[in-house]
């Protein structure tokens, strides 16, 4: 019994430590790349697209001939 009320001791003490570093320092910085990133993501979407289109255009004037 008492092992379990140390070791709870000391998980309550490594959480209690561990808990305020998880927030980021600067949160403007973070959502300006997390916006960047999202504005990334978007325009790769767009190109995959586009390129997928542009592909099936292509089979078929091959297929065609």
């Amino acid at each position: 019994m008492g092992w379990f009320v140390l070791g709870f001791v000391l998980g309550f003490v490594v959480m209690w430590n561990r808990n305020g570093d998880s927030t980021p320092k600067d949160l403007e910085k973070t959502k300006a790349t997390l916006e960047r990133h999202e504005e990334d993501v978007a325009y790769y979407k767009k190109l995959t697209r586009d390129l997928v289109e542009e592909n099936k255009q292509l089979r078929k004037q091959i297929n065609a001939s």
